[in-house]
Parts: structure tokens; sequence; C-alpha cells
């Protein structure tokens, strides 16, 4: 199947406290368990780096949780899971008042 011929799904992604990152996406690659997202988030540092832990497809229309994909992440910035920061730790050091 082409790219053009995927279904595009909104894609929101929580923190696991629950508080929405990014909502709305849409695109037809929804990140499996176990990658790896760099995203820059308000409140949170510069190109703050997660790890999926979770993922629900919703096919409600009326709930928290609207038809789409639901990515949970767990943040992984500065601490041994961040592969970015190992690789390149000039660029993804936090800079204070980050």
């Amino acid at each position: 199947m082409s790219d053009s011929a995927r279904l595009q799904l909104p894609i929101s992604y929580y923190t696991e406290a629950g508080e929405c990152l990014y909502g709305d996406e849409e695109t037809g690659r929804v990140p499996e368990i176990g990658s790896g997202i760099i995203l820059s988030a308000p409140g949170h540092s510069h190109e703050a780096r997660w790890r999926v832990v979770d993922v629900w497809h919703s096919f409600a229309q009326q709930s928290p949780f609207n038809w789409g994909a639901h990515v949970f992440l767990r943040a992984v910035s500065d601490t041994e899971e961040d592969l970015p920061q190992r690789i390149d730790p000039d660029y993804y050091t936090p800079i204070a008042g980050d």
C-alpha cells in the first residue's frame, strides 16, 4: 500500500500523568511501543526525549479520547535511555533556565 493510500489518523501524545503534549497531528504512521520520540512541548525542556510506553486506538466520537491514536510517553531526557544525549551531549544538554 502506498503512503498516499494510507488512512490518516489524528494522533495525540500524552505524558504518563495524562498531560496532552501535542495533538491532532494527522499522519499515517503511529509510533510503536518502545519507540523514542523527540518532541518540543510547552512547559518541557527544548526537544525533550520520550519513550512510547503504550498506544491506544479510539473509535469513540464523544469522549476524552476521541477517534484516533493516543500515544502515551515516559520522559527519558537526561536518563540512561537518552541515546540522543549520549550521541550529541553538546546539543542535548539542558541549558540553564530551560
